[in-house]
């Protein structure tokens, strides 16, 4: 009987490491399929064969090491159900919760644009990374209109977007950067001598959201101002989740 436990034992501890290497031999070949990419980790998919590459920025890619086909899209049962959603979901909130970790109040607001809305944040604060020029972004910054809400705007021009750096210059170089973003929005438009001081704020601006792995926007971080932390990430126009952070 005690042999019988031993060789199980035995047979279990040759199958983990079977499996362990197996798991290596994919990750590398992943890997070496997409030698370029920052992939911070690689995991089997709820699908045999098919490997789930993640990437910083939020992106899952699938991959067939074998056949080397590199799977970019939706995959949905036939129920419906979407594998991808679920599994962007939980790398979505994996990855916040790193991020929120490691960040501070200080990092997020050194070199953005303060703008007080109303009488301005009794608890929460938002940091917004934004584009003038996005239409999600003015979704979301029109919450704050009629709110007391604190902001520090961090502009993020897109490139596709060909008025976003100069309306974000515009706007740094403004004195009245908060009338000015206003003037924008309701193409009142008027063109700013663009300052030093403004090239050099959206370069930090910029450089930050480099940083933070930022790719799109609007992106909100949500500062508890008693606890002087970040306690919360939103990602787009997702005003049901701002309206609980603003009185």
């Amino acid at each position: 009987m005690k042999k019988i436990a031993i060789s199980l034992s035995l047979l279990a501890t040759l199958l983990l490491a079977d499996e362990q290497n197996i798991q290596k031999t994919a990750e590398q070949s992943v890997r070496d399929i997409l030698p370029n990419a920052p992939i911070s980790k690689v995991e089997q998919s709820d699908i045999p064969n098919i490997y789930k590459a993640y990437m910083p920025n939020g992106q899952i890619l699938y991959i067939e090491p074998n056949t080397k086909i590199i799977i970019v899209g939706e995959m949905v049962k036939p129920n419906g159900y979407s594998i991808t959603q679920k599994d962007s979901m939980e790398w979505q909130k994996e990855l916040q919760s790193k991020q929120i970790a490691n960040l501070t109040p200080e990092k997020l607001t050194k070199d953005s644009l303060k703008i007080e809305f109303g009488k301005g944040s009794k608890k929460y604060e938002f940091a917004i990374f934004t584009d003038p020029e996005c239409p999600y972004c003015r979704k979301a910054e029109e919450v704050f209109n009629d709110k007391n809400v604190t902001v520090y705007v961090n502009f993020m021009p897109l490139d596709f977007h060909q008025n976003a750096k100069p309306w974000s210059l515009d706007i740094l170089s403004s004195k009245n950067p908060k009338q000015t973003a206003s003037d924008i929005k309701h193409d009142i438009y008027k063109k700013y001598e663009h300052t030093k001081e403004a090239n050099n704020q959206l370069e930090k601006m910029i450089a930050l959201a480099k940083e933070l792995n930022i790719t799109g926007t609007p992106k909100l971080f949500i500062i508890d101002k008693v606890e002087k932390k970040v306690i919360d990430v939103i990602n787009g126009a997702d005003v049901a989740k701002m309206k609980k952070y603003l009185d």
